[in-house]
């Protein structure tokens, strides 16, 4: 979830120097190193070398000890992350109390918030605690929206009935293509806006989405003559695009907050925290479903299973929110 490690210490991405020959292929003829650092008289120029850095090389992969001496910070802060994400991992397979996983999860999320303020820059710590903070307010609901949207009709009567096929498939072809349909629509509409107006724009329209889609909980989509698989495919189809409009605009402001040298592993602790704050979002949405007694199985005649799950569904979309007010 946030090896960060890897791309920080194996030089991903052009961070490690270049090798003294590539500089010399790069040099015009009148540079003082070309043909191999030597002067006219033949001795060897040292007084401006190519850019040397200690590094430890264990089979193919090679550590920058120079890098790591300089960005100290950022590499207990990777290590933080890993280190969270394995707790979280080992809980999640030990555990099945749902409200001591919860406590486990907010307490790792605000461990990670404090790790950023005390590590980082402040305006990179800010960035990435308000990702992290919008990733953890997503609510995830999932483990109970599955068997609403698959279970048969001898298992929920009246339901959506959709096949697996259909519901993971199907779904899953539509979201992608109205991905490339959210990054165009940026480049169109809000690629010259400003940061704080598109994160406004996204949060309130995903909130919007969310709400609209709470109706098919309801079967009120029914009530008015709209199937079930036209009104969850055009709501994921919005939920995909506006997912666009959140996630470009937080690639581009990482890139521009990377140190030099860094790119790799300022990326890597951006994914890295947004991912944590997912599973985080995973395990504050099971409690949420266990304290609203939703918890479908794929049991025959579970349909009271459902009853509350249109609450929990609001509750998650005014969440997204949450993270406007920071």
């Amino acid at each position: 979830c946030a090896l960060g490690i890897v791309p920080g210490c194996l030089n991903l991405l052009e961070e490690q120097p270049h090798p003294e020959h590539i500089y010399r292929e790069l040099r015009p003829p009148h540079h003082p190193q070309a043909n191999g650092g030597r002067r006219e008289g033949g001795s060897r120029d040292r007084s401006s070398s190519a850019p040397t850095s200690l590094s430890y090389r264990f089979s193919i992969f090679t550590f920058n000890a120079e890098k790591i001496n300089r960005h100290y910070n950022y590499f207990l802060l990777v290590v933080i992350l890993t280190g969270l994400s394995l707790v979280l991992a080992m809980v999640g397979v030990l555990s099945s109390n749902a409200a001591f996983n919860c406590g486990v999860a907010v307490a790792a999320g605000i461990a990670t918030i404090a790790a950023f303020f005390i590590l980082a820059d402040d305006l990179v710590a800010k960035t990435n605690s308000f990702f992290l903070l919008c990733a953890c307010c997503y609510l995830s609901i999932e483990g109970a929206t599955f068997y609403f949207f698959t279970d048969a009709p001898s298992e929920y009567p009246g339901g959506p009935n959709f096949s697996p096929t259909f519901y993971t498939t199907v779904i899953g072809l539509v979201a992608s293509g109205t991905s490339i349909l959210g990054i165009y629509i940026y480049n169109t509409c809000l690629s010259h806006s400003k940061y704080r107006k598109i994160f406004m724009i996204n949060g309130l329209v995903w909130t919007f989405v969310n709400l609209i889609s709470c109706a098919v909980f309801l079967r009120w989509n029914l009530l008015v003559g709209i199937p079930d698989e036209f009104f969850v495919l055009g709501s994921q189809a919005l939920m995909q695009m506006v997912l666009q409009f959140g996630w470009i605009p937080g690639v581009v402001l990482m890139s521009h907050l990377c140190h030099e040298g860094m790119e790799a592993t300022m990326y890597a602790i951006m994914a890295g925290s947004q991912n944590l704050g997912s599973n985080i979002s995973y395990f504050t949405g099971a409690y949420l479903l266990q304290l609203f007694q939703v918890q479908p199985s794929g049991a025959k005649d579970e349909a009271d299973q459902f009853e509350n799950l249109w609450i929990v569904a609001v509750i998650s979309s005014l969440g997204g929110l949450v993270p406007l007010f920071f």
